[in-house]
């Protein structure tokens, strides 16, 4: 059973476009965002995450996470700090 560390409301931005709303929970074994919009929730396993970093799109903050295969995902956090998610993903990524 794993450990929740800790969960935002904020944005997921496909690579197609758009923007779904929903939760991102990091525990100690993996990242999970889940919204009412997806037909299913998206689980990174931690062993898969090569690394998680801030990132910037005017004045919007995101999270970038990166995948070992290469794909990446993007999180916004709309104005708030990144920080704390990232940390969050890091540990153990």
């Amino acid at each position: 059973m794993s450990n929740t560390i800790d969960t935002w409301t904020l944005n997921f931005r496909p690579e197609g476009g758009g923007r779904i709303t929903g939760s991102l929970t990091v525990t100690d074994e993996d990242v999970q965002f889940s919204s009412g919009d997806l037909e299913d929730d998206i689980v990174l396993p931690r062993s898969d995450i090569a690394k998680a970093e801030a990132a910037k799109r005017l004045l919007m903050k995101r999270v970038v996470v990166t995948m070992k295969d290469g794909q990446s995902l993007v999180f916004e956090y709309g104005l708030l700090s990144v920080a704390g998610i990232v940390e969050a993903i890091a540990i153990g990524a």
